[in-house]
Protein backbone atom coordinates (compact mmCIF):
# COMPACT_ATOMS: atom_id res chain seq x y z
CA UNK A 1 0.00 0.00 0.00
CA UNK A 2 2.81 2.34 0.97
CA UNK A 3 4.66 1.46 -2.23
CA UNK A 4 1.52 2.19 -4.27
CA UNK A 5 1.20 5.59 -2.51
CA UNK A 6 4.75 6.58 -3.41
CA UNK A 7 4.14 5.45 -7.00
CA UNK A 8 1.14 7.84 -7.26
CA UNK A 9 3.18 10.73 -5.83
CA UNK A 10 5.96 10.01 -8.33
CA UNK A 11 3.53 10.01 -11.28
CA UNK A 12 1.99 13.32 -10.19
CA UNK A 13 5.44 14.87 -9.91
CA UNK A 14 6.34 13.76 -13.42
CA UNK A 15 3.14 15.28 -14.80
CA UNK A 16 3.89 18.61 -13.05
CA UNK A 17 7.44 18.64 -14.38
CA UNK A 18 6.19 17.97 -17.93
CA UNK A 19 3.69 20.85 -17.66
CA UNK A 20 6.38 23.22 -16.37
CA UNK A 21 8.78 22.12 -19.08
CA UNK A 22 6.16 22.74 -21.76
CA UNK A 23 5.31 26.16 -20.30
CA UNK A 24 8.95 27.24 -20.34
CA UNK A 25 9.10 26.70 -24.12
CA UNK A 26 6.05 28.92 -24.74
CA UNK A 27 5.79 32.70 -24.64
CA UNK A 28 3.61 33.93 -21.76
CA UNK A 29 0.46 35.87 -22.50
CA UNK A 30 0.89 39.65 -22.63
CA UNK A 31 0.34 41.48 -19.36
CA UNK A 32 0.47 45.16 -18.51
CA UNK A 33 4.25 44.90 -18.25
CA UNK A 34 4.53 43.11 -21.57
CA UNK A 35 8.22 42.46 -20.86
CA UNK A 36 8.48 39.34 -23.05
CA UNK A 37 7.16 41.24 -26.09
CA UNK A 38 8.97 44.52 -25.42
CA UNK A 39 12.32 42.82 -24.95
CA UNK A 40 11.80 40.60 -27.96
CA UNK A 41 10.36 43.15 -30.40
CA UNK A 42 12.00 46.41 -29.27
CA UNK A 43 15.33 46.10 -31.20
CA UNK A 44 13.58 45.24 -34.47
CA UNK A 45 10.91 47.92 -34.00
CA UNK A 46 13.65 50.54 -33.45
CA UNK A 47 15.33 49.61 -36.73
CA UNK A 48 11.97 49.67 -38.56
CA UNK A 49 11.34 53.19 -37.21
CA UNK A 50 14.82 54.24 -38.33
CA UNK A 51 14.04 52.94 -41.82
CA UNK A 52 10.99 55.22 -42.01
CA UNK A 53 13.01 58.21 -40.77
CA UNK A 54 15.56 57.48 -43.51
CA UNK A 55 12.66 57.43 -46.06
CA UNK A 56 13.34 53.80 -46.91
CA UNK A 57 9.59 53.23 -47.29
CA UNK A 58 9.71 55.73 -50.21
CA UNK A 59 13.07 54.92 -51.76
CA UNK A 60 13.02 51.10 -51.44
CA UNK A 61 9.32 50.30 -51.05
CA UNK A 62 9.52 46.61 -51.95
CA UNK A 63 12.27 45.80 -49.44
CA UNK A 64 10.58 47.82 -46.72
CA UNK A 65 7.19 46.24 -47.48
CA UNK A 66 8.70 42.75 -47.13
CA UNK A 67 10.30 43.76 -43.81
CA UNK A 68 6.92 44.95 -42.53
CA UNK A 69 5.34 41.69 -43.63
CA UNK A 70 7.93 39.71 -41.61
CA UNK A 71 7.41 41.92 -38.55
CA UNK A 72 3.63 41.50 -38.70
CA UNK A 73 4.09 37.76 -39.09
CA UNK A 74 6.15 37.76 -35.88
CA UNK A 75 3.40 39.67 -34.07
CA UNK A 76 0.83 37.18 -35.31
CA UNK A 77 2.93 34.24 -34.08
CA UNK A 78 3.39 35.99 -30.73
CA UNK A 79 -0.36 36.56 -30.36
CA UNK A 80 -0.94 32.85 -31.05
CA UNK A 81 1.64 31.87 -28.42
CA UNK A 82 4.05 30.24 -30.88
CA UNK A 83 7.56 29.18 -29.95
CA UNK A 84 10.02 32.01 -29.34
CA UNK A 85 12.53 30.68 -31.89
CA UNK A 86 9.88 30.84 -34.64
CA UNK A 87 9.05 34.45 -33.72
CA UNK A 88 12.72 35.42 -33.53
CA UNK A 89 13.28 33.99 -37.01
CA UNK A 90 10.70 36.41 -38.48
CA UNK A 91 12.10 39.32 -36.45
CA UNK A 92 15.64 38.58 -37.63
CA UNK A 93 14.47 38.59 -41.24
CA UNK A 94 12.53 41.85 -40.73
CA UNK A 95 15.60 43.42 -39.14
CA UNK A 96 17.86 42.25 -41.96
CA UNK A 97 15.54 43.67 -44.62
CA UNK A 98 15.08 46.95 -42.74
CA UNK A 99 18.85 47.40 -42.43
CA UNK A 100 19.21 46.66 -46.12
CA UNK A 101 16.53 49.24 -46.95
CA UNK A 102 18.29 51.81 -44.74
CA UNK A 103 21.61 51.12 -46.44
CA UNK A 104 20.14 51.61 -49.93
CA UNK A 105 18.22 54.72 -48.84
CA UNK A 106 21.29 56.31 -47.27
CA UNK A 107 23.34 55.50 -50.38
CA UNK A 108 20.73 57.19 -52.60
CA UNK A 109 20.68 60.30 -50.44
CA UNK A 110 24.47 60.59 -50.25
CA UNK A 111 25.25 59.67 -53.89
CA UNK A 112 22.24 61.18 -55.66
CA UNK A 113 21.07 64.29 -53.72
CA UNK A 114 19.97 66.01 -56.96
CA UNK A 115 17.71 63.05 -57.77
CA UNK A 116 16.02 63.23 -54.34
CA UNK A 117 15.64 67.02 -54.63
CA UNK A 118 14.10 66.84 -58.14
CA UNK A 119 11.69 64.11 -57.03
CA UNK A 120 10.57 66.15 -54.01
CA UNK A 121 10.04 69.25 -56.16
CA UNK A 122 7.96 67.28 -58.66
CA UNK A 123 5.83 65.93 -55.80
CA UNK A 124 5.41 69.46 -54.39
CA UNK A 125 4.06 70.54 -57.79
CA UNK A 126 1.55 67.63 -57.63
CA UNK A 127 3.08 66.01 -60.71
CA UNK A 128 2.18 62.60 -59.27
CA UNK A 129 -1.53 63.52 -59.44
CA UNK A 130 -1.42 64.30 -63.17
CA UNK A 131 -1.28 61.82 -66.01
CA UNK A 132 2.26 62.76 -67.05
CA UNK A 133 4.38 60.26 -68.97
CA UNK A 134 7.54 62.06 -67.82
CA UNK A 135 6.64 61.53 -64.16
CA UNK A 136 5.75 57.86 -64.68
CA UNK A 137 9.05 57.29 -66.48
CA UNK A 138 10.98 59.19 -63.79
CA UNK A 139 9.39 57.15 -61.00
CA UNK A 140 10.23 53.89 -62.76
CA UNK A 141 13.85 55.02 -63.23
CA UNK A 142 13.97 56.09 -59.58
CA UNK A 143 13.05 52.59 -58.39
CA UNK A 144 15.51 51.09 -60.91
CA UNK A 145 18.23 53.29 -59.42
CA UNK A 146 17.52 51.86 -55.98
CA UNK A 147 17.60 48.32 -57.40
CA UNK A 148 20.99 48.91 -59.03
CA UNK A 149 22.39 50.29 -55.76
CA UNK A 150 21.11 47.17 -53.99
CA UNK A 151 22.91 45.02 -56.56
CA UNK A 152 26.11 47.08 -56.18
CA UNK A 153 25.97 48.37 -59.79
CA UNK A 154 26.70 52.03 -59.07
CA UNK A 155 27.57 52.97 -62.65
CA UNK A 156 24.22 51.68 -63.93
CA UNK A 157 22.51 53.40 -60.99
CA UNK A 158 24.14 56.71 -61.95
CA UNK A 159 22.92 56.48 -65.56
CA UNK A 160 19.36 55.82 -64.46
CA UNK A 161 19.54 58.58 -61.85
CA UNK A 162 20.66 61.15 -64.47
CA UNK A 163 17.80 60.14 -66.77
CA UNK A 164 15.33 60.22 -63.86
CA UNK A 165 16.50 63.75 -62.92
CA UNK A 166 15.71 65.01 -66.44
CA UNK A 167 12.26 63.42 -66.40
CA UNK A 168 11.43 64.68 -62.90
CA UNK A 169 12.42 68.22 -63.92
CA UNK A 170 10.28 67.95 -67.06
CA UNK A 171 7.35 66.60 -65.01
CA UNK A 172 7.74 69.40 -62.47
CA UNK A 173 7.76 72.05 -65.24
CA UNK A 174 4.66 70.58 -66.92
CA UNK A 175 2.86 70.41 -63.56
CA UNK A 176 3.74 74.03 -62.74
CA UNK A 177 2.61 75.13 -66.22
CA UNK A 178 -0.65 73.20 -65.87
CA UNK A 179 -1.34 74.65 -62.44
CA UNK A 180 -0.56 78.20 -63.61
CA UNK A 181 -2.62 78.12 -66.85
CA UNK A 182 -5.54 75.93 -65.74
CA UNK A 183 -7.90 78.89 -65.28
CA UNK A 184 -6.77 80.56 -68.52
CA UNK A 185 -7.18 77.35 -70.55
CA UNK A 186 -10.68 76.90 -69.16
CA UNK A 187 -11.62 80.48 -70.08
CA UNK A 188 -10.19 80.06 -73.61
CA UNK A 189 -12.28 76.90 -74.08
CA UNK A 190 -15.40 78.78 -72.93
CA UNK A 191 -14.64 81.56 -75.43
CA UNK A 192 -14.17 79.01 -78.23
CA UNK A 193 -17.59 77.50 -77.48
CA UNK A 194 -19.13 80.93 -78.14
CA UNK A 195 -17.23 81.26 -81.44
CA UNK A 196 -14.65 83.80 -80.27
CA UNK A 197 -11.97 82.31 -82.55
CA UNK A 198 -13.96 83.40 -85.65
CA UNK A 199 -16.06 86.33 -84.34
CA UNK A 200 -13.42 88.11 -82.20
CA UNK A 201 -10.13 86.76 -83.59
CA UNK A 202 -7.88 89.66 -82.55
CA UNK A 203 -8.93 89.56 -78.89
CA UNK A 204 -8.99 85.75 -78.88
CA UNK A 205 -5.45 85.55 -80.30
CA UNK A 206 -4.23 87.99 -77.64
CA UNK A 207 -5.51 85.59 -74.95
CA UNK A 208 -3.75 82.66 -76.68
CA UNK A 209 -0.53 84.69 -77.00
CA UNK A 210 -0.59 85.52 -73.28
CA UNK A 211 -1.02 81.84 -72.48
CA UNK A 212 2.04 81.04 -74.63
CA UNK A 213 3.93 83.87 -72.91
CA UNK A 214 3.01 82.40 -69.52
CA UNK A 215 4.35 78.99 -70.53
CA UNK A 216 7.53 80.52 -71.96
CA UNK A 217 8.11 82.56 -68.79
CA UNK A 218 8.01 79.33 -66.79
CA UNK A 219 10.36 77.62 -69.25
CA UNK A 220 12.89 80.42 -68.65
CA UNK A 221 12.38 80.37 -64.87
CA UNK A 222 9.85 77.88 -63.51
CA UNK A 223 9.84 79.63 -60.13
CA UNK A 224 9.05 83.10 -61.51
CA UNK A 225 5.54 82.75 -60.16
CA UNK A 226 4.62 86.45 -59.99
CA UNK A 227 5.41 87.29 -63.61
CA UNK A 228 3.74 84.10 -64.89
CA UNK A 229 0.60 84.73 -62.82
CA UNK A 230 0.32 88.32 -64.09
CA UNK A 231 0.42 87.12 -67.70
CA UNK A 232 -2.09 84.33 -66.99
CA UNK A 233 -4.50 86.75 -65.30
CA UNK A 234 -4.20 89.19 -68.22
CA UNK A 235 -4.84 86.30 -70.60
CA UNK A 236 -8.01 85.38 -68.67
CA UNK A 237 -9.19 88.99 -69.06
CA UNK A 238 -8.74 88.86 -72.86
CA UNK A 239 -10.41 85.43 -73.06
CA UNK A 240 -13.45 86.74 -71.16
CA UNK A 241 -13.46 89.85 -73.35
CA UNK A 242 -13.32 87.71 -76.52
CA UNK A 243 -16.23 85.62 -75.24
CA UNK A 244 -18.23 88.78 -74.48
CA UNK A 245 -17.53 90.28 -77.94
CA UNK A 246 -18.47 87.03 -79.65
CA UNK A 247 -21.78 86.94 -77.81
CA UNK A 248 -22.54 90.57 -78.72
CA UNK A 249 -21.58 90.03 -82.36
CA UNK A 250 -23.88 87.00 -82.56
CA UNK A 251 -26.69 89.11 -81.06
CA UNK A 252 -26.35 91.69 -83.88
CA UNK A 253 -26.17 89.16 -86.72
CA UNK A 254 -29.24 88.78 -88.97
CA UNK A 255 -31.09 92.00 -88.01
CA UNK A 256 -29.75 95.29 -89.45
CA UNK A 257 -31.66 97.35 -86.89
CA UNK A 258 -29.24 95.89 -84.30
CA UNK A 259 -26.37 97.66 -86.07
CA UNK A 260 -28.21 100.97 -85.72
CA UNK A 261 -28.70 100.36 -82.00
CA UNK A 262 -24.99 99.54 -81.67
CA UNK A 263 -23.91 102.88 -83.27
CA UNK A 264 -26.49 104.85 -81.28
CA UNK A 265 -25.15 103.24 -78.09
CA UNK A 266 -21.64 104.36 -79.08
CA UNK A 267 -22.90 107.93 -79.62
CA UNK A 268 -24.57 107.89 -76.21
CA UNK A 269 -21.33 106.75 -74.54
CA UNK A 270 -19.34 109.47 -76.38
CA UNK A 271 -21.91 112.12 -75.37
CA UNK A 272 -21.48 111.22 -71.70
CA UNK A 273 -17.71 111.36 -71.95
CA UNK A 274 -17.77 114.67 -73.89
CA UNK A 275 -20.12 116.26 -71.37
CA UNK A 276 -17.82 115.30 -68.48
CA UNK A 277 -14.84 117.17 -70.08
CA UNK A 278 -16.77 120.17 -71.49
CA UNK A 279 -16.85 119.26 -75.20
CA UNK A 280 -19.86 119.78 -77.50
CA UNK A 281 -20.04 116.71 -79.76
CA UNK A 282 -20.45 117.20 -83.54
CA UNK A 283 -20.93 114.05 -85.66
CA UNK A 284 -21.25 115.76 -89.07
CA UNK A 285 -17.84 114.42 -90.04
CA UNK A 286 -18.13 111.15 -88.14
CA UNK A 287 -16.93 110.13 -84.73
CA UNK A 288 -13.22 110.84 -85.20
CA UNK A 289 -13.49 114.63 -84.72
CA UNK A 290 -15.40 114.30 -81.46
CA UNK A 291 -12.98 111.67 -80.18
CA UNK A 292 -10.03 113.98 -81.02
CA UNK A 293 -11.64 116.92 -79.18
CA UNK A 294 -12.28 114.74 -76.12
CA UNK A 295 -8.64 113.59 -76.19
CA UNK A 296 -7.38 117.22 -76.35
CA UNK A 297 -9.69 118.25 -73.50
CA UNK A 298 -8.40 115.38 -71.34
CA UNK A 299 -4.77 116.35 -72.06
CA UNK A 300 -5.53 119.99 -71.09
CA UNK A 301 -7.10 118.82 -67.83
CA UNK A 302 -3.98 116.76 -67.13
CA UNK A 303 -1.73 119.80 -67.79
CA UNK A 304 -3.77 121.98 -65.42
CA UNK A 305 -3.75 119.24 -62.81
CA UNK A 306 0.04 118.99 -62.97
CA UNK A 307 0.42 122.80 -62.66
CA UNK A 308 -1.97 122.82 -59.70
CA UNK A 309 -0.04 120.07 -57.96
CA UNK A 310 3.28 121.90 -58.56
CA UNK A 311 1.88 125.04 -56.91
CA UNK A 312 0.36 122.99 -54.13
CA UNK A 313 3.61 121.13 -53.66
CA UNK A 314 5.66 124.33 -53.05
CA UNK A 315 3.11 125.51 -50.47
CA UNK A 316 3.04 122.08 -48.90
CA UNK A 317 6.83 122.11 -48.60
CA UNK A 318 6.82 125.43 -46.72
CA UNK A 319 4.04 124.18 -44.48
CA UNK A 320 5.83 120.90 -43.97
CA UNK A 321 9.01 122.70 -42.89
CA UNK A 322 7.09 124.73 -40.32
CA UNK A 323 5.32 121.63 -39.06
CA UNK A 324 8.64 119.77 -38.88
CA UNK A 325 10.14 122.53 -36.68
CA UNK A 326 7.11 122.37 -34.38
CA UNK A 327 7.36 118.57 -34.23
CA UNK A 328 11.07 118.72 -33.40
CA UNK A 329 10.41 121.17 -30.56
CA UNK A 330 7.56 118.99 -29.24
CA UNK A 331 9.70 115.87 -29.53
CA UNK A 332 12.53 117.55 -27.59
CA UNK A 333 10.10 118.50 -24.83
CA UNK A 334 8.60 114.99 -24.87
CA UNK A 335 12.08 113.44 -24.59
CA UNK A 336 12.90 115.60 -21.59
CA UNK A 337 9.59 114.70 -19.91
CA UNK A 338 10.15 111.02 -20.75
CA UNK A 339 13.61 111.09 -19.20
CA UNK A 340 12.22 112.59 -15.99
CA UNK A 341 9.41 110.05 -15.94
CA UNK A 342 11.81 107.21 -16.69
CA UNK A 343 14.08 108.26 -13.81
CA UNK A 344 11.12 108.35 -11.44
CA UNK A 345 9.86 105.00 -12.72
CA UNK A 346 13.32 103.44 -12.31
CA UNK A 347 13.44 104.67 -8.73
CA UNK A 348 9.99 103.24 -8.00
CA UNK A 349 10.81 99.98 -9.77
CA UNK A 350 14.07 99.50 -7.83
CA UNK A 351 12.25 100.07 -4.55
CA UNK A 352 9.50 97.65 -5.58
CA UNK A 353 12.00 95.02 -6.71
CA UNK A 354 13.87 95.22 -3.44
CA UNK A 355 10.64 94.70 -1.51
CA UNK A 356 9.61 91.86 -3.81
CA UNK A 357 12.98 90.12 -3.57
CA UNK A 358 12.98 90.41 0.21
CA UNK A 359 9.47 88.94 0.33
CA UNK A 360 10.40 86.19 -2.13
CA UNK A 361 13.51 85.31 -0.15
CA UNK A 362 11.48 85.13 3.02
CA UNK A 363 8.89 82.88 1.30
CA UNK A 364 11.69 80.76 -0.15
CA UNK A 365 13.32 80.32 3.25
CA UNK A 366 9.97 79.39 4.79
CA UNK A 367 9.25 76.93 1.98
CA UNK A 368 12.68 75.33 2.26
CA UNK A 369 12.27 74.98 6.00
CA UNK A 370 8.94 73.22 5.50
CA UNK A 371 10.44 70.99 2.81
CA UNK A 372 13.18 69.92 5.22
CA UNK A 373 10.47 69.11 7.72
CA UNK A 374 8.61 67.11 5.06
CA UNK A 375 11.77 65.22 4.06
CA UNK A 376 12.23 64.06 7.65
CA UNK A 377 8.78 62.39 7.49
CA UNK A 378 9.97 59.90 4.86
CA UNK A 379 12.90 57.55 4.40
CA UNK A 380 14.48 57.45 0.91
CA UNK A 381 12.95 54.04 0.16
CA UNK A 382 9.47 55.46 0.79
CA UNK A 383 9.56 58.75 -1.06
CA UNK A 384 11.66 61.51 -2.62
CA UNK A 385 10.75 65.14 -1.80
CA UNK A 386 11.62 67.89 -4.32
CA UNK A 387 11.12 71.68 -4.35
CA UNK A 388 11.04 73.43 -7.74
CA UNK A 389 11.84 77.13 -8.42
CA UNK A 390 8.11 77.97 -8.31
CA UNK A 391 7.91 76.61 -4.70
CA UNK A 392 5.86 73.58 -5.77
CA UNK A 393 6.62 70.61 -3.50
CA UNK A 394 6.56 67.20 -5.22
CA UNK A 395 6.58 63.91 -3.30
CA UNK A 396 7.52 60.91 -5.47
CA UNK A 397 5.97 57.96 -3.62
CA UNK A 398 8.43 55.13 -4.31
CA UNK A 399 6.87 52.98 -1.60
CA UNK A 400 3.55 52.56 -3.46
CA UNK A 401 3.65 49.69 -5.93
CA UNK A 402 0.33 48.49 -7.36
CA UNK A 403 -0.31 44.98 -8.59
CA UNK A 404 -0.13 44.53 -12.36
CA UNK A 405 -3.08 46.19 -14.13
CA UNK A 406 -4.61 47.01 -10.71
CA UNK A 407 -5.41 50.30 -9.02
CA UNK A 408 -6.32 49.01 -5.54
CA UNK A 409 -4.25 50.24 -2.60
CA UNK A 410 -2.66 47.69 -0.26
CA UNK A 411 -2.64 47.90 3.58
CA UNK A 412 1.12 48.44 3.56
CA UNK A 413 0.53 51.71 1.67
CA UNK A 414 -1.65 53.23 4.42
CA UNK A 415 1.16 54.34 6.73
CA UNK A 416 2.95 56.13 3.86
CA UNK A 417 -0.26 57.92 2.83
CA UNK A 418 -0.84 58.94 6.47
CA UNK A 419 2.48 60.78 6.25
CA UNK A 420 1.28 62.45 3.03
CA UNK A 421 -1.84 63.57 4.91
CA UNK A 422 0.38 65.15 7.59
CA UNK A 423 2.24 67.02 4.83
CA UNK A 424 -1.08 68.27 3.43
CA UNK A 425 -1.97 69.57 6.91
CA UNK A 426 1.28 71.58 6.97
CA UNK A 427 0.06 73.49 3.90
CA UNK A 428 -3.72 73.97 4.44
CA UNK A 429 -3.86 76.89 2.00
CA UNK A 430 -2.37 74.93 -0.92
CA UNK A 431 -4.06 72.72 -3.51
CA UNK A 432 -2.66 69.33 -4.48
CA UNK A 433 -2.26 67.41 -7.75
CA UNK A 434 -2.00 63.61 -7.55
CA UNK A 435 -0.59 62.19 -10.78
CA UNK A 436 -0.26 58.56 -11.79
CA UNK A 437 2.51 57.35 -14.13
CA UNK A 438 3.18 54.04 -15.96
CA UNK A 439 5.94 52.58 -18.09
CA UNK A 440 5.59 52.40 -21.89
CA UNK A 441 4.31 48.84 -21.96
CA UNK A 442 0.77 48.36 -23.22
CA UNK A 443 -1.31 50.81 -25.29
CA UNK A 444 -1.15 54.49 -24.41
CA UNK A 445 -4.95 54.57 -23.88
CA UNK A 446 -4.81 51.70 -21.40
CA UNK A 447 -1.85 53.23 -19.54
CA UNK A 448 -3.53 56.63 -19.31
CA UNK A 449 -6.73 55.14 -17.81
CA UNK A 450 -4.81 52.88 -15.43
CA UNK A 451 -2.65 55.77 -14.18
CA UNK A 452 -5.77 57.91 -13.62
CA UNK A 453 -7.49 55.10 -11.65
CA UNK A 454 -4.43 54.74 -9.41
CA UNK A 455 -4.24 58.48 -8.81
CA UNK A 456 -7.93 58.48 -7.87
CA UNK A 457 -7.38 55.62 -5.42
CA UNK A 458 -4.74 57.69 -3.63
CA UNK A 459 -6.95 60.78 -3.65
CA UNK A 460 -9.94 58.89 -2.24
CA UNK A 461 -7.83 57.43 0.58
CA UNK A 462 -6.43 60.86 1.49
CA UNK A 463 -9.98 62.20 1.48
CA UNK A 464 -10.99 59.45 3.92
CA UNK A 465 -8.18 60.63 6.22
CA UNK A 466 -9.69 64.13 6.29
CA UNK A 467 -8.01 65.95 3.40
CA UNK A 468 -10.59 68.22 1.74
CA UNK A 469 -11.30 66.66 -1.70
CA UNK A 470 -11.81 70.15 -3.12
CA UNK A 471 -8.11 70.75 -2.60
CA UNK A 472 -7.14 67.71 -4.69
CA UNK A 473 -7.08 66.85 -8.40
CA UNK A 474 -6.21 63.43 -9.86
CA UNK A 475 -4.63 63.17 -13.29
CA UNK A 476 -3.41 60.22 -15.35
CA UNK A 477 -0.13 60.97 -17.11
CA UNK A 478 0.24 57.43 -18.47
CA UNK A 479 3.63 56.81 -20.08
CA UNK A 480 4.18 60.44 -21.18
CA UNK A 481 6.66 61.53 -18.46
CA UNK A 482 9.31 58.82 -17.84
CA UNK A 483 12.08 59.48 -15.31
CA UNK A 484 14.19 56.50 -16.40
CA UNK A 485 14.80 54.52 -19.64
CA UNK A 486 11.98 52.08 -20.42
CA UNK A 487 14.27 49.46 -21.92
CA UNK A 488 15.26 47.85 -18.58
CA UNK A 489 13.07 46.31 -15.87
CA UNK A 490 14.51 48.72 -13.28
CA UNK A 491 13.75 51.71 -15.49
CA UNK A 492 10.18 50.55 -16.00
CA UNK A 493 9.77 50.01 -12.25
CA UNK A 494 10.88 53.58 -11.54
CA UNK A 495 8.49 54.93 -14.19
CA UNK A 496 5.49 53.19 -12.51
CA UNK A 497 4.94 55.73 -9.73
CA UNK A 498 2.56 58.10 -7.94
CA UNK A 499 3.53 61.77 -7.48
CA UNK A 500 1.82 64.19 -5.09
CA UNK A 501 2.49 67.86 -5.92
CA UNK A 502 1.58 70.52 -3.35
CA UNK A 503 1.12 73.61 -5.46
CA UNK A 504 2.51 77.01 -4.63
CA UNK A 505 -0.24 79.40 -3.41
Amino acid sequence: MKKQYFQIIRNISLVVLLILSFACTRLPARTELGEPKSELFYPTKSIMDQAVSERADEFTPEIYKTAVKEYLEAEDKFAKGKDKTVIQKHLNEAERLAKKAIEVSQSMQSNFPELISCRDKALSANADQMDLDSYKKADKLFLNTASRIEEGKMEDARKRADEAVNNYRLAELKAIQENMTAGLNKQIREAEKDGARELAPQTYQEAVKLRDDTLQTLVQDRYNEQSAREKAEEGEYYARKAQFLAQKIKDTTGDRSNWERLFLQREEDLNKLASSVGVEPDYKKGYEGTVSEIDQAINELKRREQAYYRTLSSKDQALAQAEQQIREAEEARARAEAQIKEAEESKRKISSELETKEGALEMQRAAEEKVRAVQKMFVPQQAEVKLDPANNITIVLRGINFDTSRSTLKPEHYHLLSNVKQVADLFPERNMVISGHTDFTGSSEFNKKLSLDRARSVMEYLSSLGVDPRRMEAIGAGESNPIAPNITPEGRRLNRRIEVTILSP
